[in-house]
């Protein structure tokens, strides 16, 4: 699955796709916590982010060990928490500090440059943007998830045994 996260982020080389390709590579990252836990997934995530900063666009490497490749994993411990807003709370925190994170070491540690245009609005619309982008994601690999283990995980137990 690590491979074929890698894959996806390859993607990311084509203009306009450095944020989904982090974003639909972090479902291969759901799968595996799925089906083999907390352990797995983390060994796969890091392996899926270390290649990512060798053979994929540094951008997009950054979102995806930042933000969207581990989210998979911290989004159950995330929605443990009862009170629904307080979840989304969270979850949006966790977002815009990672986003950040991401944004400082594109720009300082590999110079890429953000804002070429020097409007500053553009900036702010970017991170209302990436805020929507975000809760929509979140709901998506809701659904996502809910459509497969309703669909396709009983398929992967007969065929492969638990592996929990």
């Amino acid at each position: 699955m690590s491979a074929f996260a890698v894959a996806i982020m390859l993607a990311a080389y084509f203009p306009y796709v450095s944020i989904s390709a982090p974003a639909i590579a972090g479902l291969a990252i759901m799968l595996v916590f799925i089906e083999t836990g907390f352990s797995y997934a983390m060994g796969s995530f890091l392996i899926s982010a270390v290649l990512s900063f060798i053979f994929c666009e540094k951008e997009a490497a950054t979102l995806f060990a930042l933000v969207f490749g581990i989210y998979p994993i911290l989004k159950s411990f995330f929605e443990k928490i009862k009170n629904r807003v307080l979840e989304y709370v969270v979850k949006l925190l966790y977002l815009n500090i990672s986003a950040a994170g991401a944004y400082f070491i594109t720009v300082f540690v590999f110079g890429i440059p953000f804002d070429e245009t020097g409007i500053k609005w553009i900036v702010y619309a970017f991170v209302a943007f990436y805020n929507v982008f975000f809760v929509l994601y979140d709901i998506c690999l809701s659904k996502i998830t809910l459509f497969y283990l309703n669909k396709y995980h009983q398929r992967f137990v007969r065929l492969f045994g638990r592996l929990k």
